[in-house]
């Protein structure tokens, strides 16, 4: 889904936000998503240490030794003769590298396990900025028919007081009675308190989705949605597939407990006393091999291999509960698209009505309490058809969501 880009945002916006440039000020000022970037900025160092660490360490080191009795400044070697240096003050200084050959596969199963991480942070970059989205979008459309329906209050007002106009006339020349006075004006105090209670809701909301951007924006805007198509995997299912996957890794580092290990070794430097010096180098290879634990290599294995069953049941899981979701999407999009086509045949009886009343109240022949309620009535029917709209708008997100779209 393509953004608008945002302008400089120099305090609040005083003018409408469409709700594409709401989501692109999120993207960019967020805090949720700013701290999933730093998760993915996290995975790469961790997959860089990783793989230095394959290449082995260069250490430089340095020490003083003062001996009670003098001693060479290096190993003796034949010939043996008595001009060989001695000292009891021993200074020396080497480098020294060390790399593993051979750790039973345990490096390469590291290595692939920070690569898999660092890949899993940038899914679940996805899947919180698809969250994001969505309950932005949410929101949003909270808001604009809770607008609706403060449209349709407005309307209602304006006939009330259209009528309460007309029942003064009618009680100044005796044709109306007060009591139908009264009861167009508590009509009106009903309609000012439920426009005081959707104006309220509409601030709210508006509050809400600013803590979520981390930015003021401007009015609400007309908007819609439609149905898009994910690309690939959804990463809601392609971030489990990736903890089965780290996982597996683990289970590979605690079969490489069973195997020895091959170290290699060198070290060149040199060794100062009695202002002479003498040079030293040497290479080394360890082999290692636990032969008693006690029990810890198995018990490690054991419980690695009890974590990658519980994350192919993760994973089996959430394909289970991602496609009930979809389904149960889909039937709730189906169902509200049908209730919005039903909605819209009422409304337009409800209208016929409302005019109706109207004129059999003007002419005689109907009463106040007929008209009221068929004011009300319609203006109930505006709400419901609004709400139902932007429930269908919410419910298209959540498919989107889930899928990938955004």
């Amino acid at each position: 889904m393509r953004y608008l880009l945002v302008p400089l945002l120099i305090g609040p916006l005083l003018y409408g936000t469409p709700l594409d440039q709401v989501i692109e000020i999120a993207l960019q000022k967020s805090p949720i998503l700013k701290a999933k970037r730093l998760a993915i900025e996290i995975g790469q160092r961790q997959r860089e240490a990783v793989t230095a660490e394959s290449f082995g360490k260069v250490d430089l080191g340095a020490s003083y030794t003062h001996y009670n009795i003098p001693r060479t400044l290096k190993p003796l070697t034949p010939p043996i003769t008595p001009s060989i240096p001695l000292t009891k003050d021993l200074g020396s200084l080497n480098l020294k590298y060390e790399v593993a050959l051979f750790t039973g596969f345990a490096q390469k199963a590291k290595v692939e396990r920070a690569v898999i991480g660092e890949r899993k942070s940038r899914v679940a970059y996805r899947v919180g900025r698809g969250e994001l989205i969505y309950r932005i979008k949410s929101l949003y459309f909270q808001a604009l028919a809770l607008r609706e329906e403060l449209q349709a209050l407005e309307a209602e007002e304006r006939a009330l007081q259209e009528l309460q106009k007309s029942v003064s006339e009618g009680v100044a020349v005796g044709r109306r009675a007060s009591l139908e006075l009264l009861k167009v004006k508590s009509g009106l105090l009903k309609i000012e308190a439920q426009m005081e209670g959707t104006r309220n809701g509409i601030n709210s909301l508006h509050s809400r989705i600013e803590g979520l951007i981390g930015a003021p924006f401007g009015e609400f805007e007309p908007a819609r949605e439609r149905l898009l198509e994910g690309k690939g995997t959804p990463p809601i299912i392609a971030e489990a597939e990736l903890e089965k996957r780290r996982v597996r890794k683990e289970l590979k580092m605690a079969e490489s407990l069973k195997y020895p290990k091959l170290i290699f070794q060198g070290i060149y430097g040199k060794n100062f006393g009695d202002g002479r010096e003498a040079t030293l180098w040497q290479t080394t290879l360890n082999l290692n091999y636990t032969l008693l634990d006690f029990g810890y290599r198995r018990a490690t294995y054991e419980r690695a291999k009890v974590a990658t069953l519980a994350a192919e049941e993760r994973l089996r899981a959430k394909r289970l509960e991602f496609r009930s979701q979809v389904e149960e999407g889909e039937l709730k999009i189906a169902s509200l698209k049908r209730q919005i086509e039903a909605l819209r045949g009422t409304l337009k009886v409800l209208e016929q009505v409302a005019t109706i009343e109207k004129v059999k109240y003007e002419s005689g022949r109907g009463t106040i309490d007929d008209y009221l309620q068929a004011l009300a009535d319609l203006q109930k029917g505006r709400s419901q058809l609004a709400q139902t709209r932007y429930q269908l708008f919410q419910a298209l997100a959540y498919l989107n969501y889930l899928k990938g779209g955004e």
